[in-house]
């Protein structure tokens, strides 16, 4: 997985609400959302983005992946509150971070 790896062509945002706004990353079509093998060896499909947010609201911190279901990108949100994306995911994350400098 992406543990304490950082894939070329990735991006990186450090924030701990990031998570809230994974609906836009998401959209409106069903993803996956799974946890380290260590965790919890589970996969769950999610219908859209606005679902995944509304299920990660309704619990305490952790260590999660999702990805959609055209495999076009994956994000891992890490135990310091970092979200890295590739893929799409690298796009969505370096678009935030560029409309924050701005």
């Amino acid at each position: 997985m992406m543990e304490h790896v950082r894939p070329d062509g990735s991006a990186s945002i450090h924030d701990r609400d990031i998570w809230r706004s994974l609906d836009d990353l998401a959209g409106e079509v069903p993803l996956y959302l799974f946890f380290r093998r260590d965790d919890d060896d589970g996969v769950w499909r999610i219908p859209d983005g606005r679902s995944l947010v509304s299920v990660l609201h309704e619990t305490t911190g952790f260590v999660f992946y999702i990805a959609s279901e055209a495999l076009d990108y994956l994000a891992y949100y890490d135990d310091h509150d970092c979200l890295l994306g590739v893929g799409r995911a690298a796009d969505w994350i370096s678009k935030i971070k560029l409309e924050r400098q701005q």
